[in-house]
């Protein structure tokens, strides 16, 4: 039987500021596809980073994604958008605010098993 899927969400309002989304969570791991949304208005620039510690990572790496209905992989963005990554193996992933000039990202990070992707979009 496959786990429950996982939704976070939070503000990326300065320079620095995370939200981490455990995928390993309560001994679950069948989380295959993580879908990042990413609304609000700000400037910057958002990092998308895994880590394979289950308890307190100190090394991310940069996780690249692909921007829903474009081709390419990336592991940054810079405006508003829909996200997706395959994610197996992994313990967490998080968004970074890694530039800041303004305003607030607001994000919601979802899980799937895989067979579909469902999310969640935070309204201001």
């Amino acid at each position: 039987m496959l786990g429950t899927d996982v939704k976070i969400g939070g503000a990326l309002g300065k320079l620095g500021d995370t939200v981490v989304l455990p995928l390993s969570q309560q001994g679950q791991t069948d989380h295959q596809v993580v879908a990042f949304q990413i609304s609000g208005t700000w400037s910057g620039t958002v990092t998308f980073e895994c880590s394979l510690d289950t308890v307190t990572p100190t090394n991310w790496t940069a996780l690249n994604v692909n921007h829903v209905g474009n081709t390419g992989l990336v592991s940054t963005a810079t405006a508003n958008g829909l996200w997706r990554a395959g994610v197996g193996g992994l313990a967490q992933i998080r968004l970074r605010m890694s530039s800041y000039s303004s305003g607030t990202a607001n994000v919601v990070l979802t899980t799937a098993d895989g067979t579909q992707v469902r999310v969640m979009l935070i309204l201001q």
